[in-house]
């Protein structure tokens, strides 16, 4: 088990940041996948501890487990998702990609499967505002801290239903 967690908190650490550290990862051989429960019951995320990850959120069904979302593209080899949750009506799930020099951006996932969008609006993951998801508000909305700068944040209320007239992409910095 210290081997492919070893494995996988490498992997995350190439580049700038490690990220989140990787909890209860399951023993198996580094060729296999390592996954770990979600905060939503009944749910996974799953990665390779060496290229290519392939990481995955995955549901459990009465016939094993269905892969309900793949990585973002374009690929980033040390990408991973975490901080899954289900919505207050079970429709939808909010996801953080995680990736290089401790950035992350939130998503909608539905939770029956389907395409990850991001909260903030638009189509590349690489020039939406870093996001960390905070949960759900009972009425259904996604809590998200939306960072300006590495010193300056607010918490936004997204709802699943509705997506953003017009995303803010932000200029792509080194780390």
């Amino acid at each position: 088990m210290r081997t492919a967690l070893l494995l996988l908190l490498a992997t995350l650490a190439a580049g700038c940041g490690a990220g989140k550290p990787a909890a209860r990862a399951t023993t198996q051989p580094s060729s296999e996948r390592v996954c770990e429960a979600a905060q939503a019951p009944g749910f996974r995320t799953c990665l390779r501890p060496t290229p290519p990850s392939e990481p995955t959120i995955e549901r459990r069904t009465d016939s094993g487990w269905k892969v309900i979302a793949r990585s973002l593209k374009p690929d980033e080899p040390s990408a991973r998702w975490y901080d899954v949750s289900l919505s207050p009506d079970r429709k939808t799930l909010v996801a953080d990609w995680g990736y290089p020099c401790d950035s992350a951006v939130v998503v909608f996932v539905p939770a029956s499967g389907g395409r990850p969008r991001l909260v903030t609006g638009g189509t590349d993951w690489r020039h939406a505002p870093v996001t960390r998801s905070l949960g759900w508000m009972p009425g259904g909305k996604a809590r998200v801290r939306v960072y300006r700068d590495v010193h300056r944040s607010r918490i936004v209320l997204f709802d699943p239903r509705v997506r953003p007239r017009a995303p803010r992409p932000v200029r792509p910095t080194g780390c």
